[in-house]
């Protein structure tokens, strides 16, 4: 649980605690180190980003809500911009949000502008990593209450198109779900090299095994 790390953060800095309500901050279960966030105000960007090694960020660099000094003076080493708008967005903006995701440093935030999409990636990324059922997959959207899953009512055509990537209950995967195992490469932002790390498997619970 976040809270006490969050609580203990905002008594350091001297201001008051975010809630999920207001600043749309989310830590699911599982992984258990990837975080969910959609805009946030600058002010409060130092409180969130604080405990986090990775950002990424699902829109254009261009876009109002990329704070990357923000981060920066918030200790978060490792800043990415991996645009991505759901079914409208290529194979390969998908596959370098997926790539982004298995290498960088733990722990991970992931966001976009009001955190459906992050979580829609996040349901992605575990069940490729897993090899997940569309069937399962839906099931963990609802238990890990994404918000993509259980609080938009305008994320039907989202759901779709990721459930409509996995394979059904019994059906044999294809190759194209797994993820990749060559040797990441490092990624730009604005110039500055990032340097590749090693894939880390997150640990499931037994139920969703």
């Amino acid at each position: 649980d976040d809270v006490p790390r969050f609580a203990a953060l905002a008594h350091e800095l001297g201001r008051e605690l975010p809630t999920r309500e207001n600043l749309e901050v989310e830590v699911p279960r599982l992984p258990g180190d990837i975080g969910l966030c959609g805009r946030l105000p600058p002010e409060s960007v130092e409180l969130v980003a604080k405990p986090y090694a990775s950002w990424v960020y699902l829109n254009l660099a261009n876009d109002s809500g990329f704070l990357p000094r923000e981060l920066e003076l918030a200790g978060v080493q490792h800043v990415e911009v991996r645009p991505f708008f759901g079914p409208a967005s290529s194979e390969r903006q998908l596959e370098m949000v997926m790539e982004a995701m298995d290498r960088l440093p733990r722990p991970l935030m992931l966001q976009c502008t009001c955190g459906n999409r992050a979580g829609l990636l996040l349901l992605l990324w575990l069940a490729r990593a897993h090899g997940y059922s569309r069937q399962t997959a839906a099931k963990m959207g609802k238990d890990l209450d994404l918000k993509c899953f259980t609080r938009c009512s305008r994320c039907g055509g989202m759901r779709r198109w990721l459930l409509g990537r996995l394979p059904a209950e019994g059906a044999t995967p294809s190759p194209g779900l797994a993820l990749r195992a060559g040797s990441p490469r490092p990624l730009n932002i604005a110039g500055a090299g990032r340097a590749p790390f090693l894939p880390r498997q997150a640990e499931m619970a037994s139920a969703h095994a």
